[in-house]
């Protein structure tokens, strides 16, 4: 292309730019043009310093399994130990709950029923009950009860050989034992939490016996 036509590419340029109609379209072209400009640039830049979500560290937050201790030497403990004890026994519309506590070959607590509460002392001479700090013979603690389900060897020996289900939830675990003994059906239910069995619950005919187990001290003096 020679200077003349430079000379009419310029005439005819500044022609249009000059005309009222064309002006409008060259100005909005240009904006367009810019904006377009900005838009590539932004696009560009924006890329180069995003970074890639396949390069961001995922950090997976691992659930810890509860760990029980073992069953059996969860019975022993039990048996061997030190603890305060609830146990309250439903028997028809009959209700009697033992609060106590039994501290290596004493048992001390209290019977509470709808007619009295009497405090009591359990050792190895016989069982009692305690006035005014004297201890008078009583053979009635335990009346209409079967008093072997307070007894915790018998109850883990008469389960030891028994179909069990075992449900796990969170730190709490039970062992259901279903079975017939002398034409009798029992449903015995042992909880424990990852340390200690907490609480025992037997169900038999109109009778329940729900025994609660806290402040375990494993080691007798």
């Amino acid at each position: 292309m020679n200077k003349k036509d430079n000379n009419i590419e310029e005439n005819r340029f500044m022609e249009l730019w000059h005309n009222k109609r064309t002006h409008a379209a060259m100005v909005l072209g240009l904006w367009l043009i810019f904006l377009l400009f900005v838009m590539i640039i932004s696009f560009i830049g924006g890329k180069a310093t995003k970074t890639p979500e396949s390069n961001i560290p995922v950090t997976e937050e691992k659930e810890e399994t509860p760990t029980f201790k073992n069953y059996e030497v969860m019975q022993k403990e039990l048996i061997n130990s030190n603890f305060s004890y609830v146990y309250t026994i439903n028997i028809g519309d009959y209700k009697v709950v033992y609060r106590g506590e039994k501290t290596n070959n004493l048992d001390t607590g209290y019977k509470e029923t709808a007619e009295e509460t009497i405090k009591y002392q359990v050792d190895e001479t016989g069982l009692y009950k305690v006035v005014m700090d004297e201890l008078n013979a009583y053979d009635r603690l335990y009346e209409n009860l079967n008093e072997s389900l307070l007894d915790l060897e018998y109850i883990f020996e008469t389960v030891k050989d028994k179909p069990v289900l075992t449900e796990e939830l969170g730190d709490t675990r039970n062992y259901t034992y279903k079975f017939t003994l002398e034409e009798i059906e029992y449903e015995i239910i042992v909880s424990t939490n990852l340390e200690n069995i907490t609480k025992i619950s037997v169900k038999y005919e109109d009778k329940l016996y729900d025994l609660n187990y806290t402040e375990i001290k494993n080691e007798v003096n």
